[in-house]
């Protein structure tokens, strides 16, 4: 499951009456941001700046959890767990699953949400 409705439903109860768009305001900072932070997690890996990478994937990790996109918290844990850990034998290819799992998201959220 790409996203947990679950998390979604949360978000609308806490909707204030008069922002309609609350959640659609969520999911669309969500996307900008989220895009944001992959650009700093692709430059940091490339200057070796393990504090921004890992600052990135907690960013990520957070916001993902926050609209129930698990697999996506998943892969951002590890790779802020390994970053933190100064493991980065696998970066690479996770900055690229962050990428790809990503992309999968979006693409839920506006074929379905927004």
């Amino acid at each position: 499951m790409l996203i947990d409705h679950e998390k979604l439903d949360i978000l609308y109860t806490i909707q204030p009456e008069n922002e309609p768009n609350f959640v659609i305001n969520i999911l669309q900072i969500f996307i900008s941001s989220t895009e944001e932070n992959i650009a700093l997690l692709e430059s940091s890996f490339s200057d070796n700046n393990n504090d921004d990478m890992t600052r990135a994937a907690h960013t990520i990790k957070s916001s993902s959890a926050n609209i129930g996109a698990r697999d996506l918290m998943d892969i951002c844990n590890e790779l802020e767990t390994d970053c933190r850990l100064n493991r980065w034998h696998n970066t690479k290819k996770q900055i690229e699953d962050v990428k790809e799992e990503f992309n999968r998201v979006k693409i839920y959220l506006k074929n379905h949400i927004l």
